[in-house]
């Protein structure tokens, strides 16, 4: 429901306002107090996080809205939820109260809480007291979702963000302004000036990196050969000074982490072999509990109007999930857009837009391999710095290796002609390994937001990997082969490696669904587009591809496989892992 509380676009919407019958309105209340309260705690951990009230390594942290999307692009939230915490404590270090919540953080609590305490109320008149649902202005036989949550008093509140910083070097002159349709869509016009003149931004530091807001404010529009054209948005917009989209990607992402669960499948090999896969999914059932147990002390399941089972059901939050899925998957490309346009690879750009598809339910992504080129150049010119975590097997069990990473460009004529230098880049990953992770909690900021790769290595494959899932513990002791295993870490070339892991990994998370392109295929497809936009870049895909096991990564874990990638400090990453048994990937406790 946090979908119907700040809609997304227009046509995931009407997935989710279909009329409801007076038998669903408890059902619909439970998903409306449910979404209301995890709004309320995404934006009080937001409002925490930024103002650094919530910075000791035991509590919750960035890590909350790693967001289950499907499009196998964490890599990408970390990376626009970094920028967008970095910006609005710069924005707060310029305000007379730098410790208190943003005003459209406090309004925004303030009126869901309003809205939470409204639906209770009218789900203890409905059900308890009996009362008839056209004294509290509902219709005795249907309401829409959307209708319902008006006659509650929920409208999305507006608020702007005002800072003279970002006035003076992001804004060219103008406003936005933002209405609401008829049908509960927010509808954005504005007469701010397009991305196309904002300065390109390379080299500059962490912090400094975000205040250039400008390019990633508005998607430009560019021509697809086949589906767009030069005056039709290719995907929705991305902002970090836009209150409506902040609040949908905090209070999206949120909810999809909190209701992600990893775990192992049995997936058949052949007829006769089955082999467990490590998969993560969301659980609506658990959505659906959590629902209900909001309704403690205001339902009463004994009222022949209504229907308790129906609240156990949780096929209308698979629905809610799946378009929250697709609205960040479409604003990720857009972030994705914009840091190549910042960058001044206006190639990468068009790489972007040419190879953009979109899933049979709406899910919006670019290849794996297109967008970390995007990704590779935003780290290396920009510095940012990369915690690694390392689960290296032996065989008497696990260690946990941390290294800090920074990639750079190399900058030397040796870029010309150098079979390495991918898009004629060359990057260099500077590898430090700390010895005493102890070390690294006390002597950084404990609140510092760090990108954190995690993976996996050992001496065997892949299957070797997974058989490892039970009965396997941390090894404490002193370890040749992890001592051995470190010092041909350090003196790997990390970026070939990551080169290669993506170019290995399925372009999309999904089918293709042009029957022509499913027919050639998604290699074929793909090729085509490098070729057409960046002629020769197939070749260095394909050799990328090729050298991933020799490398040590791909169905040979020897060096590194990379497995997921999450916003959180380095401090809270390694008190989670401090003694932990489970190989199972980290998630937030929420």
């Amino acid at each position: 429901m946090t979908t119907l509380l700040f809609p997304p676009d227009k046509q995931r919407l009407a997935t989710l306002n279909a009329p409801q019958k007076r038998l669903m309105y408890p059902v619909v209340l439970a998903d409306i107090i449910r979404a209301a309260s995890d709004s309320v705690d995404a934006l009080m951990l937001f409002g925490n996080l930024i103002t650094r009230r919530q910075s000791d390594p035991d509590t919750v942290g960035y890590m909350a809205f790693d967001g289950h999307i499907g499009d196998t692009s964490c890599q990408l939230r970390a990376c626009m939820m970094r920028e967008l915490v970095l910006y609005h404590r710069r924005i707060l270090q310029h305000t007379p109260c730098p410790t208190e919540y943003p005003h459209w953080v406090t309004g925004t609590i303030y009126r869901l809480q309003e809205l939470v305490q409204k639906a209770k109320s009218t789900c203890l008149q409905l059900t308890k007291d009996r009362v008839d649902p056209q004294k509290l202005g509902l219709s005795n036989k249907s309401e829409t979702r959307i209708a319902m949550l008006q006659k509650l008093g929920w409208m999305e509140p507006k608020f702007e963000i005002v800072s003279d910083e970002y006035d003076a070097e992001s804004d060219s002159g103008g406003s936005d302004t933002e209405t609401e349709s008829p049908d509960g869509t927010p509808t954005h016009s504005s007469s701010r000036g397009s991305s196309s003149t904002a300065p390109i931004v390379v080299g500059y530091g962490i912090t400094d990196f975000c205040c250039s807001t400008s390019a990633f404010n508005h998607c430009s529009k560019l021509d697809h050969t086949s589906k767009y054209t030069s005056s039709t948005p290719l995907w929705l917009p991305w902002s970090l000074t836009d209150v409506g989209t902040i609040l949908r990607f905090l209070t999206y992402t949120y909810s999809l982490s909190k209701y992600k669960r990893f775990g192992l499948q049995q997936i058949r090999d052949s007829n006769t072999s089955y082999s467990n896969r490590l998969v993560m999914r969301l659980e609506p059932d658990i959505a659906a509990s959590y629902g209900i147990d909001l309704l403690a002390g205001i339902y009463d399941p004994t009222n022949p109007h209504y229907n308790e089972k129906l609240l156990k059901k949780s096929q209308r939050i698979n629905t809610e999930f799946l378009a929250a899925q697709g609205w960040v998957s479409e604003v990720s490309c857009a972030w994705l857009a914009g840091a190549a346009e910042n960058l001044g690879n206006l190639q990468l750009r068009r790489l972007l837009a040419e190879t953009s598809r979109t899933s049979a339910k709406g899910l919006v992504s670019v290849p794996s391999y297109v967008g970390y080129l995007v990704l590779r150049e935003y780290w290396a010119r920009d510095l940012v710095p990369n915690l690694i975590v390392d689960r290296r097997f032996c065989k008497d069990g696990f260690h946990i290796n941390y290294f800090l990473a920074r990639p750079q460009l190399i900058r030397d004529e040796s870029t010309i002609n150098n079979p390495h230098a991918t898009l004629g880049m060359r990057v260099h990953w500077s590898l430090q390994h700390i010895k005493d992770a102890n070390a690294l909690e006390l002597s950084q900021d404990p609140d510092t937001p760090h990108i954190v790769v995690m993976g996996n290595s050992l001496n065997g494959s892949f299957s070797d990997y997974m058989n490892r899932f039970q009965g396997t513990c941390e090894h404490t002791d002193s370890c040749e082969d992890n001592h051995t295993h470190i010092e041909e870490f350090l003196a790997s070339d990390q970026d070939r490696l990551s080169l290669a892991i993506f170019a290995d990994h399925p372009h999309y998370a999904f089918p293709l669904v042009s029957k022509e392109e499913a027919e050639d295929g998604e290699i074929a497809v793909v090729a085509a587009a490098m070729e057409k936009v960046v002629p020769g870049l197939a070749a260095q895909w394909q050799k990328a591809k090729n050298e991933i096991v020799t490398l040590g990564a791909g169905q040979s874990l020897k060096m590194f496989m990379w497995q997921h990638v999450l916003l959180e400090s380095g401090s809270r990453v390694i008190r989670m892992l401090n003694g932990r048994t489970s190989i199972m990937p980290l998630t937030a406790a929420v």
